[in-house]
């Protein structure tokens, strides 16, 4: 998953961040877990292997600088 200014693109999908309400985390056992993408067309669940704190972060970094949000 990849963050850009204008949109978030995974393996199969690209999100306009204007479409991108969004991100939160579940973790599952001891590694890992379910990353949220709460988007205009519904909540799509990635698996993560590592914790992505720092990624949801930067994401909420963006959408606060930017002028249209």
């Amino acid at each position: 998953m990849h963050l850009y200014q204008e949109r978030i693109v995974t393996k199969y999908r690209e999100f306009p961040i204007s479409e991108v309400f969004d991100l939160s985390y579940r973790s599952i056992g001891g590694a890992g877990g379910l990353l949220y993408l709460h988007t205009l067309q519904g909540v799509y669940s990635y698996t993560v292997a590592a914790d992505p704190q720092p990624f949801i972060e930067a994401y909420k970094e963006l959408v606060q600088s930017s002028p249209g949000k």
